[in-house]
């Protein structure tokens, strides 16, 4: 009940952190990509 009662006060804030999360896995997942593109250029 204390985890909902958080998120109903901190709504901004709860936004916000999943807004910062997004961007992290999108930021991960761009870097993976790169990387993975850039060890096929050296292999061939």
């Amino acid at each position: 009940m204390s985890v909902i009662k958080i998120l109903y006060l901190n709504d901004e804030e709860f936004m916000r952190m999943v807004f910062v999360v997004m961007a992290l896995a999108l930021i991960v997942a761009f870097f993976s990509i790169y990387s993975m593109r850039k060890i096929e250029k050296m292999s061939q």
